[in-house]
């Protein structure tokens, strides 16, 4: 299996998708929309998110903030505390739950925020949130700053004021946002680990989804790495898809 942020920036999907998932929630279309996609759990830090909304009212006061995930719709009395405590106007908040939609939810987002306090590995919901044409505000757990870095802004974990900054910050930066959509089309495709089940060595599974891999970069990407081998065989393997061999260099230090 494998995995790549998607969104076909050809087609009027993307805002097809902004236009409906708008109207369903009653967003207006010139409100500044900042989504957390993130089941309700200590780690994921609603807590931070949500203090943060007050000042980014202050000088967004027709902003709206979104949350989806596992645990974020009005059944859950611990969320519902913490957001009476923030004091957010029902009118600028959105509990979603869970969304079996999440790639239109986030066609919708204006700021996509990973609010994590500890914890945090790969998140990949800021790909996703980046390939449907969010910027990124991220707090600096896990692999989030490698992921979003030259694109977003990311910022100490537990800081409510710095989140509310650099979301005040993402949604100003319109001059920004196509960065996400080149880097995601433009960047060499890296095809960085695989791996089969022995029984099936034989099946061409491995083949037929490089075939797949290389068809989809082609239309997105100028070009396709296959990271090399030093195992021959592999090379072999990878070169009969047409690959071009290229030699490098390797200077170590002597004593």
């Amino acid at each position: 299996a494998y995995e790549i942020y998607q969104c076909d920036w050809s087609s009027d999907v993307c805002s097809s998708d902004l236009a409906r998932i708008r109207n369903e929630l009653g967003i207006a279309a010139d409100a500044p929309v900042i989504g957390l996609p993130a089941r309700y759990d200590l780690q994921k830090d609603h807590f931070s998110f949500l203090t943060a909304t007050d000042e980014v009212l202050a000088m967004k006061p027709n902003a709206v903030f979104v949350l989806c995930g596992e645990g974020t719709r009005a059944d859950n009395t611990a969320l519902s505390l913490l957001i009476a405590s923030a004091k957010l106007p029902p009118s600028s908040l959105r509990r979603l739950g869970e969304r079996r939609d999440m790639p239109a939810v986030m066609a919708a987002f204006d700021v996509i925020v990973s609010a994590s306090a500890f914890g945090e590995g790969f998140p990949n919901v800021l790909g996703e949130g980046m390939a449907a044409g969010a910027l990124p505000v991220a707090t600096d757990s896990g692999d989030s700053r490698a992921i979003i870095e030259g694109i977003g802004f990311t910022v100490p974990v537990s800081k409510p004021d710095a989140l509310a900054e650099a979301i005040d910050k993402a949604q100003g930066a319109d001059e920004v946002m196509a960065d996400p959509r080149v880097l995601l089309q433009s960047v060499v495709q890296v095809a960085l680990v695989g791996g089969g089940d022995p029984d099936y060595r034989n099946s061409g599974a491995t083949s037929l989804l490089l075939w797949q891999m290389i068809q989809f970069s082609a239309e997105r990407s100028k070009e396709f790495d296959f990271e090399g081998s030093v195992v021959e065989p592999i090379e072999r393997f990878f070169r009969a898809f047409g690959s071009k061999q290229i030699s490098y260099n390797v200077i170590y230090k002597l004593p």
